[in-house]
């Protein structure tokens, strides 16, 4: 059944779609499939990369039933981003952003309009803004202290650092978006890591958005209508706590947490810059700022250590600024960390060779042009972060050490 389905509406699709003679170039297409079959088992970002130096930085792959078109360089990627990013704003909706996300009420994944003005507004300006960010240190010392004080009575013992890490990360993020008071943290960030998983995992019906109708039939979307009813529920009750909390007070907080923050607009009716903050969007938003903030800080956490292992002399010079700027005996601080130079480098060198290596998908509103090629409405866009940010000779596969006395 799903492989006639598959047949019926692959050759309806080439029936009725239109093409355009001037699509940037791309390796030749198979029938029904398109180019799916190159990507095999080698990771998404580096086969796309391999694919790029043969076809150029931008590149049109058909991957089933979606015309998609591959950046793969800064300057093109500057193109999408900035120079037209008004046309390239809208994301492409899934069933698993669907359901997760309420019905794509997050950040990432809401369609462009006043809405999505307004949330970024109040993310920039609110809850990631820098002030934000400080008034979280003491959150950041607290789970720091305790960590130096496990890994003191662990003196001698093996640690696993990944897990570690990703525990320090957790409960820092956790925190700041739940607040203290939540009981249901570490249910939440499993449940940011089985969605994660749910999301990035292969699913074909993604390919050929005419046969989703076949997640049903799969149990996928049983699967995941399940999960987010278990999600639902908690995020249900960590409102309901912050809205009693709240009413009990009757004042700000001290330490607002980020749930706070996205609450305090809804009793604001009469501002118009305000969005309408339904408790659905809400939740999406709460959603999103974990999974976004949890898994991938502490993988940049565990890549740091694993580039400094990888070359001894930049971990020589890591450790003697360490030791130069913090006295000996003390913990380093917040502030000690501005008049780290050579780690803040360090830090910007992992981010750039294990950034998120595809960023999230895009789809032009309207027909337009890039680099002289012509972009189909709808057509999806996939920039390749990690091409640009390792464009060899010019951004090289490795971190280069350089003296601490070289300028940033």
């Amino acid at each position: 059944m799903v492989a006639s389905s598959l047949i019926l509406f692959t050759c309806w699709s080439l029936i009725t779609t239109k093409t355009s003679k001037n699509l940037p170039p791309g390796p030749p297409r198979l029938p029904f499939i398109g180019n799916i079959h190159l990507l095999d088992k080698q990771a998404p970002h580096r086969k796309l990369a391999k694919l790029a130096r043969k076809y150029g930085p931008i590149m049109h792959l058909q991957l089933g039933q979606v015309s998609t078109v591959v950046i793969s360089s800064p300057r093109l990627a500057r193109e999408i981003l900035k120079t037209q990013d008004i046309n390239f704003a809208d994301k492409p909706t899934t069933t698993t952003s669907q359901i997760f996300f309420y019905k794509d009420s997050s950040i990432g994944w809401t369609p462009y309009g006043n809405y999505m003005k307004q949330i970024k507004k109040l993310v920039t300006s609110e809850l990631l803004s820098a002030q934000k960010v400080r008034s979280f240190s003491y959150i950041r010392e607290d789970e720091l202290t305790r960590v130096f004080k496990f890994l003191e009575f662990s003196s001698g013992v093996p640690i696993n650092f990944r897990d570690l890490a990703r525990e320090i990360v957790n409960n820092i993020v956790s925190r700041a978006t739940l607040g203290d008071i939540c009981q249901d943290r570490q249910f939440m960030i499993d449940s940011t890591y089985a969605i994660l998983k749910s999301m990035n995992s292969f699913n074909l019906f993604n390919y050929y958005p005419r046969l989703s109708f076949l997640n049903v039939i799969s149990g996928k979307k049983a699967e995941w209508l399940k999960m987010h009813k278990e999600v639902d529920v908690i995020l249900e009750k960590i409102l309901e706590e912050h809205r009693s909390r709240r009413s009990r007070t009757n004042l700000q907080l001290d330490h607002d947490d980020m749930v706070d923050i996205l609450l305090r607009p809804v009793k604001d009716s009469n501002d118009l810059d305000v969005p309408v903050m339904t408790d659905d969007r809400v939740k999406a938003i709460i959603l999103e700022l974990l999974t976004a903030g949890t898994s991938s800080s502490s993988m940049t956490i565990e890549w740091a250590f694993c580039e400094m292992i990888r070359n001894p002399r930049i971990m020589k010079k890591a450790q003697s600024e360490v030791r130069a700027v913090v006295k000996q005996g003390n913990i380093v601080t917040e502030a000690d960390i501005q008049r780290l130079d050579y780690m803040k480098f360090i830090v910007k060198e992992t981010l750039r060779l294990h950034c998120v290596p595809i960023l999230l998908p895009r789809v032009n509103q309207k027909n337009c042009v890039v680099d002289g090629y012509d972009i189909p409405a709808n057509t999806r866009i996939l920039v390749n972060a990690w091409a640009c940010a390792t464009d060899v000779p010019i951004r090289p596969l490795r971190i280069v050490p350089v003296s601490l006395s070289e300028p940033n």
